[in-house]
């Protein structure tokens, strides 16, 4: 019957597998990026639906391991050329400014080169390290290095849970409260206007380097097919507005001083890829946005409506059979149940994520204290099992992405949907899932005090306890603890913020004025769309400081122009670009 189930899972995953290539790859992503990203995807799904049932042999039940085990192995070498190899080299190429295939090749193995050095840096330092202290053995090199690699990986879980068990049951929370979920829909319209209007000026600022490259590179010159290349990238609609803004004559649009070599060039390139995809990115989300707030505003709007139903410009009446039924039905869901069942839920994945906290802190206790071991003393069965397994293992995956995809590491690091994400953004989440799935499951199995998987057999996990010491078994635990709490006190927030390192934020700010100022730009946006109108694109810099649109945007794109020039002066606070973070 588990084979079966288990097959039936697999069928299942490779469809959603199937769907999330559907809606999240932008239109101009290329098949060997489909084919790549969708591996990585696949094999992180597998190893979550394996993993129960390899828990249920573990306890007894009845099947064959050594298939079990061979199925481990090629899952282990395949993911093990996807992260240290292919997958890294792949988001370098795409990320790489060269305008040749060879040339961006290479600046894809300097750049995985430089990293695997530093890995191997990192490595000598804590080996020199136990040498010095008197751990240190030649026969265990091999399990140091397995250890290092497993408690990085606990490390980054640990951080990502710390904010995600607090975030999931807060959001329920928040949820069942319509006025708090306005709310938070103006404070994200404040955020989302700003990277609009951040993208759409540094688009404008590389397109306007590019025209001046093009009247400043002669047709004899050997840089001039480069950049025809980068006018030919340069979106027709931004090359008309710089015309129509006279903005080549900016002094920031390009350094009259500035040397013109294909280093520099290779620059440009890189920053104009860039800032085009966030430019359509930061479009695809306000879109988003707004029809998610517009639907919130008519729900709280209809919320006494005497005659039951939902009805707006954006909501019309409901038509054909039962149609007096539903628009019953889905103004007591919207106004009356879904409020209550999100209040349930956030009291109910409050108490499972205190039992989480609970396991994790004992990871490395083998007495089961906690309350999800309990449930693996006995076999429970083969669907039992597999629905013990699932149920906190999936809790557990879902707080470690959900904070991953919250950090707000701009451009380079994330999902966007109606095919919005470019390869860059595509490769980087195939690497994070294929690798950190793994190092997931070794946490739920230290987690849930199962031993002896064909898991742990193939991984190459190891007991941590006997290079780190006993100590290490009290206080790591304790850095979960700690994030939950500076989570749950906003504290951690707010020290980003202090540090001006927001990137690294996960919590939204709410004060007055940001709530008033999201009010006002939802309330533009609905009467442009009631019109019919879409709203105007956010002019460029040059446009702005010539007094050609209103005060509040002047003053708003003053303030993002003085922001990116602090960020350029602190690379500190400047937000993430090209920082490769494949090793954890």
């Amino acid at each position: 019957m588990v084979s079966w189930f288990t097959i039936l899972l697999v069928i299942g995953i490779t469809a959603f597998t199937v769907y999330l290539l559907k809606i999240y790859p932008s239109k101009k992503t290329q098949y060997y990026v489909y084919f790549f990203v969708f591996i990585g995807w696949y094999l992180a799904f597998v190893i979550v639906t394996v993993l129960p049932y390899d828990v249920y042999l573990s306890l007894g039940g009845e099947g064959n391991k050594d298939d079990l085990h061979v199925c481990w192995n090629i899952i282990y070498w395949i993911i093990f050329a996807l992260c240290w190899a292919l997958l890294p080299m792949m988001q370098n190429y795409h990320m790489a400014g060269e305008f040749t295939f060879l040339t961006k090749m290479k600046r894809a193995f300097i750049t995985r080169l430089r990293m695997i050095g530093i890995t191997l840096v990192m490595g000598v330092i804590f080996i020199l390290y136990l040498v010095i202290s008197g751990n240190f053995a030649s026969h265990r090199l091999p399990a140091i290095l397995v250890a290092l690699s497993n408690i990085w990986s606990l490390f980054i879980i640990m951080v990502l849970l710390g904010y995600g068990l607090v975030y999931i049951p807060k959001t329920f929370w928040q949820n069942g409260s319509l006025d708090t979920s306005m709310k938070l829909a103006q404070l994200k319209a404040v955020e989302l206007d700003q990277s609009k209007i951040e993208a759409k000026y540094n688009l404008d600022q590389t397109v306007g380097i590019v025209m001046k490259l093009s009247r400043d590179v002669t047709e004899v010159d050997p840089l001039h097919k480069y950049v025809d290349k980068l006018l030919e990238k340069c979106p027709q609609q931004s090359i008309e507005h710089q015309k129509s803004t006279r903005s080549l004559r900016s002094m920031e649009a390009h350094d009259e001083k500035k040397e013109i070599t294909y280093k520099y060039l290779v620059g440009v390139n890189r920053d104009l890829k860039k800032n085009i995809a966030e430019f359509g990115r930061s479009e695809s989300r306000w879109e988003q946005h707004l029809e998610a707030a517009f639907r919130l505003e008519d729900i709280i709007a209809n919320k006494k409506n005497s005659n039951k139903w939902i009805r707006s410009n954006f909501w019309p009446a409901k038509n054909g059979k039962y149609a007096r039924f539903r628009e019953v039905f889905e103004w007591i869901w919207y106004t009356r149940l879904s409020p209550i069942l999100c209040r349930l839920l956030g009291l109910l994945l409050s108490v499972v994520s205190i039992f989480v906290v609970l396991g994790e802190i004992t990871l490395f206790v083998d007495t089961p204290i906690g309350v999800f071991p309990l449930f693996f003393k006995d076999n429970h069965g083969s669907v039992g099992t597999l629905i013990l397994c699932f149920m906190p293992l999936l809790y557990i995956i879902a707080s470690i992405y959900v904070s991953l995809f919250k950090l707000r590491l701009k451009g380079r690091y994330g999902l966007y949907s109606h095919n919005q994400t470019d390869p860059p953004n595509l490769i980087w989440s195939a690497f994070i899932m294929a690798r950190l799935t793994p190092s997931v499951c070794y946490n739920f199995l230290l987690f849930i005090k199962v031993k002896h998987t064909q898991f742990n057999k193939v991984m190459g996990v190891i007991d941590l306890v006997p290079i780190f010491g006993q100590g290490f078994t009290l206080f790591f635990p304790m850095i979960l603890i700690v994030f939950c709490l500076l989570n749950i006190t906003n504290f951690y927030a707010r020290l980003m913020e202090k540090m001006g390192m927001d990137q690294y934020s996960f919590a939204d700010k709410i004060d007055d004025a940001k709530l008033l100022e999201g009010k006002s730009l939802l309330h533009k946006a609905r009467s442009d769309r009631e019109r019919g109108s879409k709203g105007t694109i956010t002019p460029s810099g040059s446009f702005v400081e010539s007094g050609g649109y209103n005060a509040q945007i002047r003053s708003k794109y003053e303030h993002i122009r003085k922001s990116l020039a602090e960020e350029r002066k602190n690379s500190i606070t400047a937000p993430l670009k090209q920082k490769d973070i494949y090793d954890f």
